[in-house]
């Protein structure tokens, strides 16, 4: 498929699959309208993923802050966290049909709605006080400080019990820039729009690993933020460009911590990944594959949900892609092979192999472009054997085959791929299969 093609079905795919539905987005705004009216018009801020439009359908839940005024010191977040349960417990007023409950958590207050006993959403609302500002002239603040952990990880307080163990209060408290991250997917996706349409994939990418493996452990705020980076050094990428580029680093981006805090610069958003184990990171590698080796394999009829549904492919030590040189597959030319059985001795003649390619052993056979691409710099060719044969192979070379002419020698499902490149992109590729035995 074209860029262009590959571009609006992506595009196509992100607008009709993952944004929140209108019943989402009115579910959102009347549940924000009652915490205001609970909390302070003026006292709140929505924050997460919602305001910075890279939430994806299903909404799940609503992040929210509630501003109580400047920062002063040594506040203790106990306190703080009981006063805005009180405050909840005789203000909110459920707006939905669900059942609620408040709960104190150990950064915040939830509110749980749950419909026969299923949870169906929930309000994180986060205490925070105001403290100097961002770059763009927007409030920063100081949250507690277990706010930065996961949702799974955060500890219930046990009501009074045990507050006097932490020491000084104002230690729990921690630096936030929520608005400083709104405002730069804000100027982000009017630059390029394809910044939110990307987010969202690369995060129903990671919904869909966690659906499929729920120990897989990548985040969705730190792939958000990687696109950002990608996007931010590149303002001019298309969403294919971004998708690709996200996919070809993601190993990059999980060797160390490397994308600091807005408010704190010394600590980093992403050092979890300090902590992924060998197999953690292999079970990246394999998902990054899937992905890329899809992106290779598009094909007009191909369903885009197939590409990020989560599915892992773990390749031949010896298989090689264009992706790992950087190159995407974006074929606008047509490129055919010509594979020629060449003659042997004891009678046995030449000939061209057919779609099908069967072939006997012990066959020499010369693999060449029948016409040449316009446009093209150079033809790239990779051998795969067949993966449970005794020697997979899977290598890219240029200009020919590795072993000219190459030999029929191991039983099994085989195939010659001829890639032409233009300016570091395959704007053409065939396919040759090769089969021996009784296939």
């Amino acid at each position: 498929m074209t860029k262009d093609e590959i571009n609006s079905a992506l595009r196509d795919y992100a607008r009709s699959n993952l944004t929140p539905r209108q019943n989402e987005r009115d579910l959102v705004t009347n549940l924000y309208a009652s915490i205001k009216a609970a909390l302070g018009e003026g006292n709140c801020l929505q924050i997460g993923s919602f305001p910075r439009f890279t939430a994806i359908t299903p909404v799940h839940d609503l992040d929210v802050l509630h501003i109580i005024g400047a920062w002063q010191g040594a506040v203790s977040p106990f306190e703080v966290l009981d006063d805005l349960k009180d405050l909840l417990t005789d203000n909110f007023e459920n707006p939905t049909d669900f059942t609620i409950s408040i709960s104190l958590q150990a950064h915040s207050v939830t509110i749980s709605f749950t419909d026969d006993g299923e949870d169906v959403f929930s309000i994180d609302v986060v205490p925070a006080f105001s403290t100097g500002q961002n770059e763009f002239g927007d409030p920063m603040y100081v949250v507690p400080e277990t706010a930065k952990h996961p949702r799974r990880e955060r500890r219930y307080i046990p009501g009074g019990a045990n507050k006097d163990d932490f020491g000084d209060p104002s230690s729990y408290w921690i630096r936030s820039d929520p608005r400083g991250y709104i405002s730069a997917a804000q100027r982000l996706n009017d630059d390029n729009d394809d910044f939110r349409k990307a987010a969202k994939i690369v995060k129903r990418w990671k919904q869909n690993q966690k659906l499929n493996d729920d120990n897989f452990p990548l985040k969705s705020f730190h792939l958000e933020q990687i696109v950002t980076r990608i996007l931010s050094a590149n303002r001019g990428l298309s969403l294919f460009d971004i998708i690709f580029e996200f996919f070809r680093t993601i190993e990059d981006y999980v060797r160390d911590p490397r994308i600091p805090d807005r408010a704190d610069p010394s600590i980093f958003i992403d050092q979890y990944i300090a902590d992924l184990s060998h197999s953690e990171r292999r079970k990246i590698s394999h998902a990054k594959d899937y992905v890329l080796k899809s992106l290779e394999e598009i094909a007009p009829s191909t369903p885009i949900e197939s590409i990020f549904s989560g599915e892992l492919y773990e390749r031949p030590v010896s298989e090689k892609f264009l992706f790992d040189l950087g190159i995407p597959v974006l074929t606008e030319e047509n490129l055919r092979i010509r594979a020629e059985v060449l003659p042997r001795t004891g009678g046995f003649r030449g000939f061209l192999l057919d779609v099908i390619g069967r072939i006997s052993v012990d066959r020499k056979i010369s693999f060449r472009h029948r016409e040449d691409v316009p446009g093209a710099q150079l033809y790239k060719w990779k051998v795969k054997n067949d993966d449970d044969c005794r020697d997979p192979r899977g290598e890219i070379t240029d200009h020919s085959t590795r072993n000219d002419p190459e030999n029929s020698k191991y039983i099994g499902e085989h195939y010659v791929e001829c890639y032409a490149i233009r300016n570091n992109v395959c704007i053409a590729r065939a396919r040759q299969y090769v089969r021996l035995g009784g296939l």
